[in-house]
């Protein structure tokens, strides 16, 4: 099913819109993954087993895009690296539970799974209001041909 497809179906449910727009985010993700590179780094300053590919920097890429056009003033805690102006320092996110409203991008959860083709891998994004968690969404495109949960 397709991003659009799952929008429009979930547009009949009762989401706040900060929750809807991180599930089209994590569709778009999704999408932008699977069509990049699954080649695999290990990540600067971090250990031999934490690794990056093309697929979490383009996934990544994608939903701050989509989600900053939607809530310029939203804030972002990523676990890849960004240099997106409203993104907390991953090492240091102090003031996020002071913040109207956080995203917390996961891009790619089990890239190492990903790397190797190996299926299993999700895209997910929670919503934080006034630092109380209020929903989230995940996208797993290679499980059972596209797993969504809200």
């Amino acid at each position: 099913m397709s991003s659009s497809a799952y929008a429009q179906k979930l547009k009949l449910m009762n989401f706040s819109n900060e929750v809807l727009s991180a599930v089209e985010a994590v569709l778009f993700g999704g999408e932008a993954a699977l069509a990049s590179s699954q080649s695999a780094e290990v990540k600067a300053g971090d250990g031999f087993r934490s690794l990056v590919t093309g697929g979490d920097k383009a996934s990544q890429s994608v939903i701050l895009e989509f989600l900053s056009r939607r809530f310029p003033s939203a804030r972002f805690l990523c676990e890849e690296e960004t240099s997106h102006a409203n993104a907390f320092l991953r090492s240091d996110p102090k003031g996020i539970l002071d913040e109207p409203l956080v995203y917390v991008v996961d891009a790619i959860d089990s890239t190492v799974r990903y790397a190797r083709d190996l299926g299993n891998w999700a895209v997910m994004i929670g919503v934080m209001r006034d630092g109380v968690i209020v929903g989230g969404a995940l996208f797993a495109p290679t499980t059972n041909g596209g797993m969504l949960v809200v």
